[in-house]
């Protein structure tokens, strides 16, 4: 694959004191004009500051690849300089123009106590993202969501990107996403929770046409203060295999798991095979909670928690339809197993 190398064709020098901001900017928009890669090498550590005084972002990505070395994003380290402020993003990534295909791969970002999100895709330009794959990356903590993907519906109502892939990725300080396009992944990652309270990955789908269809969160460990995990508007849900874990805060809706529909219906979850566990000064009250939903499926899960004031494993609230319990589920530490309060709740043997 024809790239272009960020040291050898625009100066970057990688040595964690030069300032790279420039030499990363120049190639990421030569990268867009050439339909062609970035290529972060090996090195000690690219550092970046703000891109220019009131940028109010370090990297500007116009929907430009960036792949950093095979051997992993421990050796294609992108350090915040002191310098940054604290309240603007580190990298904008914003097309203009639609992008068949971006890939970030094998690379690091550390705040290092600077800037809101590693990376805020801001999509408030008419724009289709075909396919974006996020793979390989290490987000340090930093003082908000590490991921935070934002389409603009009344821009583009379709919902924006589309088949989105995070995987094999360590995201310390969470994911938020809202009004994207249909088919999202997230699996095989180390999730974080977010400094500034929120739950460690909240997934808001609100497109103008219509919910999302879709959304896969499969065998990522995670662990947070402020629930796991809440869906707001989608169809077609799985949640499987993943590891769950709170020993602090009070999660969303007092759930580590939360199946709101805070936005409209959501309609087939299936919730399977997971891990939940609750403990310390947690003040959860519930492992999974299911509110303006249709047709969900929960079963093999393992819910434990220690403590008082654990109210439920599994907590079916009113305006819930057609949830199937199945018989597979372990759940300890609660006062009660099941609280059941939906229509049409079924418990399986």
């Amino acid at each position: 694959m024809s790239v272009i190398n960020v040291k050898t064709d625009f100066g970057a020098v990688g040595d964690n004191v030069t300032n790279d901001t420039a030499a990363i900017n120049n190639a990421l928009a030569q990268g867009l004009l050439d339909g062609k890669a970035v290529y972060f090498p090996p090195a000690l550590g690219y550092s970046v500051r703000e891109a220019y005084a009131g940028a109010g972002y370090a990297i500007l990505n116009r929907g430009t690849s960036m792949i950093g070395p095979e051997s992993g994003a421990k050796y294609c380290n992108i350090n915040v300089h002191s310098s940054f402020p604290t309240n603007c993003p580190i990298m904008y990534w914003s097309p203009l123009v639609d992008i068949e295909f971006c890939t970030l791969k094998n690379f690091s970002i550390n705040p290092q106590g600077r800037g809101t999100n590693a990376i805020n895709f801001l999509l408030d330009d008419p724009t289709n993202i075909a396919f974006l794959h996020m793979e390989g990356l290490y987000f340090y903590v930093g003082n908000d969501y590490s991921i935070f993907i934002q389409n603009y519906p009344s821009i583009n109502p379709q919902g924006c990107p589309s088949n989105t892939v995070i995987e094999n990725s360590v995201i310390k300080s969470g994911i938020y996403t809202a009004h994207l396009g249909d088919n999202f992944v997230v699996r095989n990652n180390g999730i974080g929770g977010s400094p500034s309270g929120y739950v460690c990955f909240a997934h808001n789908i609100n497109a103008a046409a219509g919910a999302a269809s879709h959304f896969k969160f499969e065998s990522n460990a995670v662990s947070g203060a402020n629930g796991i995990l809440r869906v707001d508007q989608a169809y077609n849900i799985k949640i499987l295999y993943n590891e769950m874990e709170s020993d602090s805060g009070a999660g969303s809706n007092g759930a580590l798991i939360d199946i709101n529909g805070g936005i409209s219906q959501i309609t087939n979850c299936d919730i399977i095979g997971n891990t939940l566990g609750i403990f310390g000064a947690s003040t959860h009250s519930t492992g999974i909670r299911v509110a303006n939903a249709d047709n969900t499926f929960i079963d093999r899960n393992e819910i434990k928690a220690s403590g008082s004031g654990r109210a439920a494993g599994i907590k079916v609230v009113a305006g819930a339809t057609n949830t199937r319990i199945g018989g597979g589920n372990k759940i300890t530490g609660f006062t009660a197993t099941v609280s059941n309060a939906g229509t049409g709740t079924v418990t399986l043997p």
